[in-house]
């Protein structure tokens, strides 16, 4: 199999996230929305409870969409997720937040390198790359020069469906644990 050798910088745009003074403030009748650290988990973003804020100077701000790479960069543990639906409002991230988008698909299938960024050797190197002892940070040249094997086309296609198939067997498992564990303390709360 003829593999490519790259960085991520050369295959993807690379925005930081919209940085906040303060908490985010959740306002309903917001411009945009944002997703923060709290909406990512098993790989996969939770669109549906992302907060709705005011922000000035929307128009500069990288948008999310379909297909992004979210990397979460200050923490012990540099989580990707990859978002698996276009967003139905304009929406945006919070720092610490990194959007990856894969510039040619024809070269780098965005499933495929949201699976690579979440094995050991890139998350190797993204701790590896991390600044501070507290609260690591990873900052955006860092991660534009991961370095990447790329396979063929299609061969990435068939890993990034299996990866995004996998994901959403552990949200549906995460989903249903909690959902038989709140069964059970209802249960079990209402025997008197």
């Amino acid at each position: 199999m003829k593999t490519r050798e790259t960085t991520l910088g050369e295959i993807a745009d690379i925005k930081t996230g919209y940085v906040f003074r303060g908490r985010v403030q959740e306002d309903p009748a917001g411009n945009v929305r944002v997703i923060q650290n709290k909406d990512m988990a098993a790989g996969q973003v939770n669109l549906e409870g992302v907060a709705t804020v005011s922000v000035p100077d929307r128009g500069t701000l990288g948008r999310v969409q379909r297909g992004d790479i979210l990397l979460r960069s200050r923490g012990t543990a540099p989580d990707v997720a990859l978002v698996g639906q276009e967003p139905e409002k304009d929406t945006i991230l919070a720092s610490p937040l990194m959007r990856i988008r894969i510039t040619d698909p024809a070269v780098a299938d965005s499933g495929y390198v949201a699976w690579l960024l979440g094995q050991e050797a890139a998350q190797e190197y993204l701790r590896g790359s991390s600044r501070g002892s507290t609260l690591p940070v990873i900052t955006k040249s860092e991660v534009e020069k991961l370095p990447l094997v790329l396979p063929p086309a299609a061969y990435q296609q068939r890993v990034g469906e299996i990866a995004a198939l996998s994901a959403e067997v552990q949200r549906l498992t995460h989903e249903l644990a909690d959902k038989e564990a709140a069964y059970v303390s209802a249960l079990l709360n209402n025997q008197h």
